[in-house]
């Protein structure tokens, strides 16, 4: 489809469950990454765009991080220990 600037129009919806190594897995949240191709733009330039801004929207990072099953206390473990890291961070540096 064509865009107002003469481009293509390419979107990546994640509502719709996406297979993994483990079986499968589905995004809860919407989150939609649009990228129009602009004119005289190869398809490499555009792919390598569309690449950095699922990068950037914390899509990988969330799909990584929903791929198993984490159990509550897994969680608050996790978050104690990067809390802890951040304490002793900012104390060696004097913050």
């Amino acid at each position: 489809m064509a865009g107002a600037q003469g481009g293509m129009d390419f979107s990546a919806p994640f509502r719709y469950s996406l297979e993994l190594r483990s079986g499968y897995f589905q995004l809860i949240g919407i989150r939609m990454v649009k990228l129009t191709v602009r004119e005289r733009e190869s398809i490499q330039e555009a792919v390598r765009r569309f690449r950095k801004l699922v990068e950037r929207s914390g899509i990988k990072k969330e799909m990584r991080r929903r791929e198993f099953f984490e159990k509550p206390s897994e969680t608050r473990r996790r978050a104690r220990l990067r809390a802890e890291r951040r304490t002793k961070r900012n104390r060696l540096l004097g913050v």
